[in-house]
C-alpha cells in the first residue's frame, strides 16, 4: 500500500488547493486536491508533507496537527492530512517537476487555487472523505 502525506494550508479564510486538469482515457477531468504526495524511502509522513509543500507551493510550513487519516481503497493508499501553518516563502514559487514542466500529457496542469471556506462544498475536491470533513468542521 502506498503512503501519502498532504497539507491543509489556510490563508485568511481560504484553503490553498491545487486545481488539476488531466487527460484520462482521452477525456479531460478536473478536480482540486491539497498539496502533498507519496513518501520517499525512509521518510516520515511529517517529513514528506513539509517536502511536498515546499516543492509544490514554494513555502515552509510547521505541522500543527493530524486532521484526517484513512485508507483510500480507490487508489490503494494510506493517506494522512495535516493542518499546517505557513512559516516563510512565497506561495507559487514551487520547483516540483509537475509545476515547472509543461508536459500536459504526462502531468496535466497544476494551478494553485485559493478557495473560500464556504465554497468548498461547490467544488470537486478529492478525496470525498476530506471534502466531507472540511465541510462539517468549517
Amino acid at each position: 500500500m502506498e503512503k501519502t502525506a498532504r497539507a491543509i494550508v489556510w490563508q485568511d479564510n481560504n484553503i490553498i488547493l491545487i486545481h488539476r486538469k488531466k487527460k484520462v482515457e482521452g477525456k479531460i477531468i478536473e478536480y482540486y486536491c491539497t498539496p502533498g504526495g507519496h513518501l520517499e524511502d525512509g521518510e516520515t509522513f511529517e517529513e514528506a508533507v513539509r517536502r511536498e509543500v515546499k516543492e509544490e507551493l514554494g513555502v515552509d510550513v510547521r505541522i500543527n496537527s493530524l486532521f484526517l487519516e484513512f485508507e483510500n481503497t480507490d487508489i490503494n493508499t494510506l493517506e494522512k492530512y495535516y493542518n499546517v501553518k505557513y512559516i516563510s516563502g512565497e506561495i507559487g514559487t514551487g520547483k516540483g517537476e509537475e509545476f515547472t514542466s509543461r508536459n500536459f500529457e504526462k502531468y496535466g496542469s497544476y494551478e494553485i487555487a485559493y478557495v473560500p471556506k464556504e465554497k468548498i462544498k461547490n467544488i470537486n475536491l478529492l478525496p470525498k472523505e476530506l471534502k466531507e470533513k472540511l465541510i462539517i468542521e468549517k
